[in-house]
């Protein structure tokens, strides 16, 4: 039986921002379309989608690259990493980097987050670190979608 998940993604404070989009559907899924980068200065989206437990118990939960766009194009170049982290309540990172990194025109997509337990009606926040290259141009954008994976 299909039925709704216990661990889905939410709005967060950035998450206008960012350009999240599509976890409204069914909260497993979302799409970043509106990230900034600064050239060579780190920009920080603390709350660029959150994560809610809404279920009864506790799960355990990672990050999954699913896409990036564009790839294999000059305009990567521009870009130098693009890093996402699980921020608990507490403010405590919760697990490792999950971070895009560049190499000459073509994105390195991350590993798959190693899983980390939440907690049962607890709300996490995705902290969004972008980073562009000292001479990056203006106006290119990267558009990003994550899975939520829980178990």
């Amino acid at each position: 039986t299909i039925s709704a998940a216990d661990v889905y993604f939410v709005a967060g404070g950035d998450s206008t921002a960012a350009g999240a989009t599509g976890y409204g559907t069914n909260g497993t899924w979302v799409r970043l379309a509106s990230l900034k980068a600064y050239p060579n200065a780190t920009l920080t989206y603390d709350e660029a989608i959150n994560i809610t437990n809404g279920g009864s118990g506790w799960h355990e939960i990672r990050l999954r690259h699913s896409s990036i766009s564009p790839n294999g194009t000059a305009d990567v170049a521009n870009f130098t990493s693009i890093t996402f982290k699980l921020i608990a309540p507490n403010g405590t990172q919760c697990g490792g980097d999950f971070s895009y990194t560049v190499t000459g025109n073509n994105w390195n997509a991350p590993s798959d987050m190693a899983y980390q337990g939440i907690p049962a009606g607890e709300e996490w926040a995705v902290k969004v670190e972008t980073l562009a290259v000292s001479g990056a141009l203006a106006d290119i954008s990267v558009e990003i979608d994550i899975i939520l994976d829980v178990r």
